[in-house]
């Protein structure tokens, strides 16, 4: 059996095709597959988008027995990479300290400085 990891951004257009990759697979599209959908919490989200990832993940629990994993950053000192913990809808934080700690650490992502994605979200 293989495993896919889904990347939910918490957005209509994502939660639409997770939605939709889960119905394939409900339906026999993808045999031997498990997927893992998973969230990254920057801690800047609104609480309507957090609200709505909630109510994604327990629809797919639901409807389909997968349910959303979200996850946060952990900043370390030094020149190691931030490394991530398990969260959920109760405990994710919710007043921009994981992006802070990331942008104390790297300073403010742009173009240039592609760290926002790479330390938070991947």
């Amino acid at each position: 059996m293989k495993t896919v990891n889904l990347l939910f951004s918490g957005g209509r257009t994502s939660a639409y095709l997770v939605e939709n990759t889960l119905l394939l697979w409900s339906l026999g599209y993808f045999p031997d597959t498990r997927f893992v959908i998973t969230y990254a919490n920057t801690s800047r989200e609104h609480e309507k988008t957090l609200e709505f990832i909630n109510k994604c993940s327990w629809r797919w629990r639901r409807l389909y027995g997968h349910r959303v994993v979200w996850l946060e950053a952990v900043v370390h000192d030094g020149r190691s990479p931030c490394s991530h913990k398990a969260v959920n809808y109760y405990t994710a934080c919710r007043d921009g300290e994981v992006f802070e700690a990331v942008t104390a650490k790297y300073g403010l992502p742009n173009g240039n400085f592609l760290h926002c994605t790479r330390e938070l979200k991947e």
